[in-house]
């Protein structure tokens, strides 16, 4: 396997108008990287520049210390996998696994060797004589997995390859990829909208919009600690909350000015002095948020009382979106120990909720930067 590094990579389709800006990453042997983003972000044009299947206005790309600019596709040694599986239909399973072997006319017994290993790999060798449309998608994604590890390629590049899938499969799919991907040891660039599909599967997230990277982590540093208001609010389902606040100085603490109701920050860092009387975005993530009585940090200064708009039951859970005063939010809390006639008359009733304040974030309204994080 090997490693790769984008150096200063820009992309324009037409002059002036970038699709990717200065992107720098160095992605290391046997990594999983995920490009996430909102579609239109460049997450895939970038994969498509590392592949040589778009061209590079301008930067350097490095596949196991070889420049490849220039470099046609089927010299890099990579092997793609792609949304729509591109699959040959009138070939059976076999014949497609074994298609790019063949053509680089490795001897037959290496292809039959290499296409069985690949089927137990994934567990279709009992579908080596199927034609794809005898197939299920999720047997369909497998066999251009394995055409893609047949070809034993330094880096895989996926490209949304799940999407296709319905949601049970594709949770099953992506703990096959994780084990696949333990069992091969490959570098691996993956492309996906899905934040799940990342958090789950990436060792490092590359979260870009409008062709900029904006936060480059592990998945806990990035759910922990977002660099700004588009991370904060990518990552994590429900989406963080965003209240609007004013950072005050009072009894020798900081607080914050809700309008109906104030909150007293923990002990701060001193860099917050400088937006003392001024507005701040004040974020907590659904899950910081409880129901009084079962919250472990309630006090007398994080407790908020809030009238229920709405109760959404999630098995185990409830996500109550609440309002108070011009502050709307989303809670989720251990489902409420009441019948479903009882919750439907909850709606439009006070709830006490308390604010867990070691997990608060800030950010600058202006720059949208993180002030704060936990």
């Amino acid at each position: 396997m090997a490693d790769v590094v984008l150096k200063n990579i820009y992309k324009e389709y037409e002059e002036g108008v970038p699709v990717v800006q200065e992107f720098n990453l160095e992605i290391k042997d046997k990594e999983f990287i995920v490009f996430l983003g909102p579609s239109g972000c460049g997450k895939t044009t970038t994969l498509k520049m590392i592949a040589g299947l778009e061209d590079i206005s301008r930067g350097e790309i490095y596949i196991d210390g070889k420049q490849v600019n220039n470099m046609p596709p089927k010299d890099r040694d990579i092997a793609m996998v792609f949304q729509s599986y591109a699959l040959y239909p009138h070939l059976n399973v076999f014949e497609n696994m074994a298609f790019s072997l063949r053509a680089r006319k490795y001897p037959e017994v290496e292809i039959k060797t290499r296409v069985e290993n690949a089927a137990n790999l994934l567990k279709i060798n009992d579908f080596l004589k199927r034609l794809p449309k005898h197939l299920s998608g999720g047997q369909r994604q497998r066999v251009a997995l394995g055409r893609a590890i047949v070809r034993k390629p330094k880096v895989f590049l996926m490209d949304e390859p799940l999407s296709n899938l319905d949601a049970k499969l594709r949770v099953h799919m992506r703990f096959e990829l994780n084990k696949i991907h333990q069992q091969l040891e490959a570098t691996t660039i993956y492309v996906t909208h899905d934040q799940i599909e990342a958090l789950t599967l990436g060792d490092r997230l590359v979260l870009m919009k409008d062709g900029v990277i904006q936060q480059i982590g592990d998945p806990r540093t990035m759910y922990n600690r977002p660099a700004n208001l588009f991370v904060a609010g990518f990552i994590g389902s429900p989406a963080m909350n965003f209240l609007t606040g004013i950072l005050e100085a009072k009894d020798g603490a900081l607080w914050l000015d809700m309008g109906t109701f104030q909150f007293k920050l923990p002990p701060r860092p001193e860099k917050l002095d400088a937006y003392i009387d001024q507005n701040v975005i004040v974020g907590f993530r659904p899950e910081d948020i409880l129901d009084k009585q079962r919250a472990a940090f309630a006090t007398e200064t994080n407790v908020v009382k809030a009238q229920i708009d709405v109760i959404e039951p999630i098995g185990s859970e409830e996500l109550l979106y609440v309002s108070t005063g011009n502050q709307t939010f989303v809670a989720k809390i251990p489902e409420l120990a009441v019948g479903f006639t009882e919750k439907r008359s909850l709606v439009e009733k006070e709830i006490e909720l308390a604010f867990n304040m070691e997990k608060v974030h800030l950010f600058d309204p202006k720059t949208e930067q993180a002030l704060l994080n936990p």
